[in-house]
């Protein structure tokens, strides 16, 4: 920029300082034009994370850009430009997701997120279930996992009742919540919560447990031969181990029955911690 006459030489210094300032930030919202897209892949209905799948971001005569999903189902692609591109996430069990988006020109940062979702191809799940005898020391070592104690008749879904119907267990007599073991006294018998020995493992009465169902992953019934770390009983113990809760998104039930309300939620604190709460009110 020239100035035209020494009079006007200062305004115009000032003019051509401040056009020279400006020209970086046009420079930086132009270099905006390739940016960073973020976005989740997830299970369509039970938004189950997809890890490892392969997300590839298609526009009209530009090369593919591609990103893999991480354990949590996020992705990030850098390098997109403005204009309309299109979402393809090919995975084996899922239908072909194909889906139509654009980046806005001139758009800033913070990009919203892209939630993308793949649906499965059948829901029909044909499963085959094997039982075996795991490792022990003692052919007289019983386990009882979740989806047995809930299932079994006559236990109501109670991982101390579905013990009950062992053989060579029984029940006491009257409102006695106590187990009896191969005809032993009932005084005989010890519990254990993750290996802590607890007094007694019914509320009153032997209506229901004091460990919410839903937060066991099975129950052990020791009769005979088993180690020392299991001693101080001459009958059997009854061990209830606790479940590790998930960790993928946050669950939650309810129930009301003629007895007592309640409910429990589980979920995901961080990488490396999940939390159990439950709540239950007897009338």
């Amino acid at each position: 920029m020239r100035c035209p006459t020494p009079f006007f030489a200062p305004p115009c210094q000032w003019v051509r300082h401040f056009a020279l300032g400006l020209a970086p930030l046009f420079f930086s919202i132009g270099a905006l034009a390739d940016v960073r897209l973020e976005g989740t892949l997830k299970e369509r209905g039970t938004r189950k994370p997809m890890n490892g799948v392969n997300v590839y971001l298609l526009r009209e005569g530009k090369p593919a850009l591609k990103a893999t999903t991480d354990p949590e189902g996020r992705f990030g692609i850098e390098g997109v430009t403005d204009g309309p591109f299109r979402w393809v996430v090919n995975q084996t069990g899922y239908e072909k997701l194909e889906q139509y988006d654009e980046q806005p020109e001139g758009a800033l940062a913070p990009f919203p997120p892209r939630d993308l979702a793949l649906e499965k191809t059948s829901y029909l799940t044909y499963e085959t279930t094997i039982y075996d005898k795991a490792a022990k020391r003692d052919d007289k070592t019983r386990s009882i996992t979740q989806d047995q104690f809930t299932k079994l008749a006559g236990s109501g879904g109670d991982p101390i009742k579905a013990v009950q119907n062992l053989p060579g267990v029984t029940r006491s007599s009257g409102f006695s919540s106590q187990v009896v073991i191969e005809g032993s006294p009932p005084g005989d018998t010890l519990y254990s919560i993750d290996q802590i020995e607890v007094p007694i493992v019914f509320h009153f009465g032997g209506l229901t447990t004091v460990v919410p169902p839903e937060a066991v992953e099975r129950v052990d019934l020791l009769t005979s031969g088993y180690g020392s770390e299991f001693g101080r009983t001459t009958s059997g113990q009854v061990a209830v181990y606790l479940k590790t809760p998930p960790r993928d998104r946050i669950h939650g039930m309810g129930f009301v029955d003629i007895f007592n309300i309640g409910g429990n939620v589980e979920g995901r604190i961080n990488d490396r911690g999940s939390f159990f709460l439950s709540a239950r009110q007897s009338y």
